[in-house]
């Protein structure tokens, strides 16, 4: 390969490399009930007992306005400790949970008390018990994977819970429909729960990757451009030989 293709080429790597900064991600924090996002103190708080051992939750789609179209990846749950509850101590190692969800039409008055019969055909387990998360005020449930698409043009979003044996009393709040279906006892094998009109204060943790869009795309070409200008005017090995 001579020296004007292996300079070409190193130039048109970087003009990707460039580029792509334009199309960096960033993440978006959504927290539901939407009244509580500022305080995060709803207007109830639960023991972990009523819910630890299975539940689910339905979040409807118009609460994630701030999503751009086509959505983002949800990466990260969040449980909050109720600000009137004794202080638990941070702690490491928190594990056990597991976290399913999936894009669904039920909404509150449809859920059914079946926890099968909610899940949607895009279930995906967002959160293993294997992973490992840290407790302090609140409890960052992070994803080991790449993160679920949830789109809120196709549905609400329903989290499948199990296992969140949380030690400190949990910010909650009550409504004027159910939201949940909560299994009170049991190792979470049971197939059906209670509807209930208690919920948990909830935040989400998205992360957005544009898609490669104009910015990219022009900043590529043009450093390409450059990149054939300079190519063009390199000195020509011209040789003597007939």
């Amino acid at each position: 390969m001579c020296k004007c293709t292996k300079h070409f080429l190193v130039i048109l790597i970087a003009g990707f490399a460039i580029g792509s900064r334009a199309v960096a991600g960033y993440g978006i924090g959504v927290t539901s009930p939407p009244e509580f996002a500022a305080t995060l103190d709803g207007n109830a708080a639960f023991e972990a007992r009523f819910f630890a051992a299975h539940f689910q939750q339905v979040f409807p789609a118009s609460e994630f306005g701030a999503l751009p179209p086509r959505g983002a990846l949800l990466r990260t749950i969040t449980y909050y400790q109720d600000p009137l509850g004794p202080v638990y101590p941070p702690k490491d190692g928190f594990g056990g949970v597991e976290i399913r969800v999936s894009t669904v039409t039920r909404d509150g008055s449809s859920l059914s008390p079946v926890f099968s019969e909610n899940l949607g055909l895009d279930d995906f387990e967002l959160i293993r018990p294997g992973d490992l998360h840290s407790l302090e005020r609140f409890i960052n449930l992070s994803s080991s994977s790449d993160g679920f698409l949830y789109d809120p043009a196709k549905g609400n979003l329903l989290l499948d819970v199990r296992g969140l044996a949380l030690p400190f009393i949990v910010d909650g709040f009550t409504s004027d429909h159910p939201t949940s279906v909560w299994q009170l006892r049991g190792d979470g094998s049971l197939p059906a729960g209670k509807l209930t009109v208690n919920g948990l204060v909830t935040g989400f943790g998205f992360w957005v990757v544009p898609e490669p869009g104009v910015g990219l795309l022009t900043t590529t070409g043009l450093v390409c451009l450059a990149a054939l200008r300079r190519v063009d005017r390199m000195p020509r090995l011209v040789s003597d030989r007939g």
